[in-house]
């Protein structure tokens, strides 16, 4: 238990974010009175923070320019396979998770041939196979069936990541 010091209240440690330059490791405020302290220097620099965003963007244009990717696809592909001998276990752990709740998510009435096909179709065209709604989704998990599933380039399907937008 700590006492946080912009409210006073005692709360759990969890409610702490971690600061190792504290003495016990913590931050001296819980979390909620931290994101409203966050919250109210957004709303009081908010210009300030785009400017900062926007120059950060000009000066990275890479992140959200898919020419880059398609570019640098090579240099792309070379550094995930070098991180992934790097973490075998890591990559290992992601596969099996992902296979696990594939497999959860496939209901008995699903058409496996049109799934595998639409997987073939991806891998000849160089595309990925993207759950419209998420397998293991937030606010909502989908099926792993032949409506629920898209193609998407590989850029798009990671900037994408594990979202569900509600059109």
């Amino acid at each position: 238990m700590k006492i946080c010091s912009k409210c006073g209240v005692q709360k759990s440690v969890d409610k702490f974010y971690k600061f190792i330059h504290g003495p016990d490791g913590l931050q001296s405020h819980c979390k909620s009175c931290a994101n409203t302290k966050h919250k109210e220097y957004c709303k009081a620099n908010l210009k300030k923070i785009r400017v900062a965003a926007a120059k950060w963007h000009k000066a990275n244009p890479r992140t959200y320019d898919p020419a880059w990717y398609k570019a640098n696809s090579e240099k792309i592909k070379a550094n995930i396979v070098k991180w992934q001998k790097a973490n075998p276990g890591k990559v290992s752990a992601r596969v099996a998770a992902h296979h696990a709740s594939k497999l959860q998510r496939t209901p008995s009435w699903a058409n496996l041939t049109e799934i595998e096909k639409i997987y073939i179709d991806a891998r000849n065209s160089g595309m990925h196979v993207d759950h419209i709604i998420p397998l293991r989704g937030k606010l909502v998990s989908g099926l792993h069936v032949p409506t629920n599933l898209q193609l998407l380039l590989p850029i798009e399907n990671m900037n994408k990541s594990n979202k569900f937008d509600i059109v």
